[in-house]
């Protein structure tokens, strides 16, 4: 929550930077990288008053008076890093440990899309959701979440549902900064009423409108920029981006977890059009958490050719601006808040200041991280109908025959899949899968419907046996994908006994499982960094490229990104909008 400078406190700062009142902090003899001129400026002094920047420049006679001389010779100063799109639901944990490891990396200020729990638990868990952001030392703004369920062609059974008279509250809310990504892209370019009502009650209240364009491009992508959205963090290739930017799109270059469009895009992208462009995560996984975040999007894309100060304005000086704060953030000036940076000349993080408090020291956290407690019902989110085993896979419709199937490609490194028809064998009534082939399921756990999409896929691998999931953006049914329907029972079964989370199968045994009891989506126990780490070593011995086998189960039902997804009701073909049959043709 952002909490404004007092009067008291601007009286304080302006005479503190007259020299009539001492400073709270002096860094002195830096090198401040300015993301407002695109330089770097040496020898230069800083004074923090409260929790204020209140001078900068040279203050040898103010610092004399300074309680707290910090020697920053050798160091660059740049603003605290601003992640402008983030889930933080798909790092696996909970906001505070979560602000953890994102303050150790120097951000210090994030823009939260919680549409995640918002499918899972409406409106409620959404505010719930935001007590905790709020404790948080880092800033956690809210993008009040505009398509719940994501996309309304009823392609999928949705626990939750946001109407605009919800979304008009939220926005109300005190925490809120934008309207979050406008991801139903065929009800928009159909204008849609109630979308249409989101848009006009954010843009009369000040509020810019993300969007999400997955592929949009030409007249289609004129349609979607008309209809109010302002940004898209859906661009996979340099000549998207271009187009988007000349559409008047802010655009959005994600380093996260499961989408890193950054590097084949920033090396050539013109100079002209950074300001109007960011680095965001969208979604990043602990385990990567833990290891790096925006300081190494920074660090790639000064290796790539930009100069310092402008990389770091991709995620410092132009999401500030793009949200309306740069007045408050995102660069190093008098009058803005003491959120800063000190970085060695390698571009590793040293020192982390959030309002003026000095959070992280040369790998030490020093300050507490609140646990939030969430009410019973976060915890009591996996429901799994009367399902057998061999409702887990396309009924075979002869005993023996040749037939031509739809298969969803998952594309590695990115959350796109393509669809494919090939030729599968039926054998004494039972599917003889090709060795690259799985079946995969998806059953509805909220306790709504009860249904169960089958169908087939290829792309992943996870060797023999089964892997079940409670994530599944966005609607966050369960997911399980395996070589047979024995393995995956017993996987689905294990989520509902541990409330939800990832569970790994091999040979009718759990060889791995991670607990994720809130919402089935998260954990407020660090220990389930280790639990990941096991599990995913039994799927391959370097744990980050297990991940990132595994992670395209997570969006294998986002029927709001090209170009065939599965969810509880079947096959999805996402250009038509509809569902499809796994059987294309008998031979």
């Amino acid at each position: 929550m952002l909490r404004l400078p007092t009067i008291r406190e601007r009286v304080r700062a302006i005479k503190c930077a007259l020299g009539e009142e001492r400073p709270s902090i002096v860094l002195r003899n830096v090198s401040l990288v300015n993301v407002l001129t695109d330089e770097v400026e040496r020898g230069i002094d800083v004074i923090i008053k409260d929790r204020l920047i209140a001078l900068v420049g040279e203050c040898s006679k103010i610092c004399s008076k300074s309680p707290k001389v910090l020697d920053c010779r050798g160091l660059l100063l740049a603003p605290g890093l601003v992640d402008a799109h983030v889930h933080v639901e798909s790092s696996m944990v909970t906001p505070s440990i979560f602000s953890k490891y994102a303050l150790i990396h120097g951000v210090t200020t994030v823009f939260v899309d919680p549409h995640e729990i918002g499918n899972v638990l409406g409106v409620d868990g959404i505010r719930e959701f935001m007590k905790e952001c709020v404790k948080c030392p880092l800033k956690m703004f809210l993008t009040v979440p505009s398509c719940i369920p994501a996309t309304k062609l009823k392609l999928e059974t949705n626990p939750s549902r946001v109407v605009p008279e919800d979304v008009e509250r939220l926005l109300r809310d005190e925490w809120s900064m934008a309207l979050g990504e406008v991801m139903d892209v065929l009800s928009l370019l159909d204008g849609d009423h109630d979308l249409m009502v989101e848009i006009l009650t954010a843009e009369r209240m000040r509020f810019r409108v993300c969007g999400h364009a997955p592929a949009l491009r030409g007249d289609k992508l004129c349609a979607y920029v008309a209809a109010g959205p302002d940004s898209d963090h859906e661009i996979t290739s340099l000549d998207e981006a271009i187009e988007k930017a000349r559409r008047g799109l802010y655009i959005m270059l994600r380093y996260g977890t499961f989408s890193k469009d950054l590097p084949k895009i920033i090396s050539k992208i013109p100079r002209n059009t950074l300001k109007r462009a960011m680095i965001v995560s969208d979604d990043i996984n602990i385990l990567e958490l833990r290891e790096r975040y925006l300081d190494e999007a920074v660090r790639l894309a000064v290796k790539s050719g930009l100069e310092l100060a402008q990389a770091l304005s991709l995620c410092t000086l132009v999401p500030a601006t793009y949200y309306g704060l740069d007045w408050l953030i995102g660069c190093v000036a008098p009058g803005r808040l003491a959120d800063l940076v000190l970085l060695d000349n390698d571009l590793k993080v040293v020192k982390v200041f959030c309002e003026g408090e000095l959070v992280y020291n040369e790998g030490d956290l020093l300050i507490d991280f609140p646990r939030h407690i969430y009410p019973p019902y976060f915890r009591s989110t996996v429901k799994i109908p009367h399902v057998a085993a061999s409702d887990l896979k396309p009924s075979a419709p002869r005993r023996n025959c040749r037939c031509l199937v739809n298969v969803i490609e998952f594309i590695p490194g990115t959350i796109l899949t393509r669809r494919h028809v090939r030729e599968v064998e039926v054998r004494d009534g039972e599917w003889a899968l090709p060795e690259d082939m799985y079946y995969i399921a998806v059953v509805e756990r909220h306790g709504r419907s009860g249904s169960v999409g089958r169908g087939f896929c290829t792309g992943v691998s996870i060797g023999h046996g089964a892997i079940g999931m409670t994530i599944s953006h966005d609607s966050h049914n369960l997911t399980v994908m395996g070589k047979n329907v024995e393995d995956m029972y017993i996987a689905m079964r294990e989520l509902e006994k541990i409330g939800g989370g990832i569970v790994l199968v091999r040979n009718r045994i759990v060889t791995g499982s991670v607990r994720l009891s809130i919402a089935g989506l998260m954990s407020d126990d660090e220990s389930c960094i280790d639990e990941l780490t096991s599990l995913l070593s039994n799927v391959d011995p370097n744990v980050r490229d297990a991940l990132h086998r595994i992670a395209p189960l997570m969006f294998a039902s986002l029927v709001v990104v090209p170009e065939i997804r599965i969810t509880d009701m079947g096959l999805v073909d996402v250009y038509e909008g509809k569902i499809v049959d796994p059987v294309v043709e008998v031979r």
